[in-house]
């Protein structure tokens, strides 16, 4: 089980090194359109367990400054306790990588291969205003 002190401790330090910012177990990196946070949420059943928060925030969809995760109009979340500081770190990486721009979203939303929780506005928004790039996207990686 993972120790979320020494989480919070480890991952400070990482997220710092990869231009995120932080506040309380919050942290924060704007990207323009977007913004990416990373939440290590505590349990409201048990003092003991947390849980590993992530999110994208739309700006023109959502304007939040906020550096919470769940506050983000798109998220996911797993069980911090099952997972080792290394994975955290590495479930950080993957998430960039996966929703780190707003193209990546597009294609997601596009494709229908967003997270666990993504709000109607946001959805909307990544599904109309497309790029003509993206349209073949699909089709020029399939060739």
């Amino acid at each position: 089980m993972t120790n979320k002190h020494e989480l919070i401790a480890e991952m400070t330090e990482y997220m710092k090194q990869n231009g995120y910012k932080k506040r309380r177990q919050n942290w924060r990196k704007d990207k323009g359109e977007i913004a990416i946070a990373f939440t290590i949420q505590n349990s409201q059943y048990d003092n003991n367990m947390f849980y590993l928060c992530f999110g994208v925030n739309i700006q023109s969809v959502n304007e939040t400054q906020s550096y919470n995760a769940t506050s983000f109009n798109i998220q996911d979340r797993i069980d911090g306790n099952r997972v080792t500081i290394d994975q955290a770190k590495y479930a950080v990486k993957l998430w960039e990588e996966k929703y780190g721009t707003i193209e990546k979203l597009r294609v997601a939303a596009i494709e229908d291969r967003m997270p666990i929780y993504c709000d109607k506005k946001a959805r909307t928004y990544l599904t109309t205003i497309l790029d003509p790039n993206i349209l073949f996207y699909s089709a020029k990686r399939d060739s």
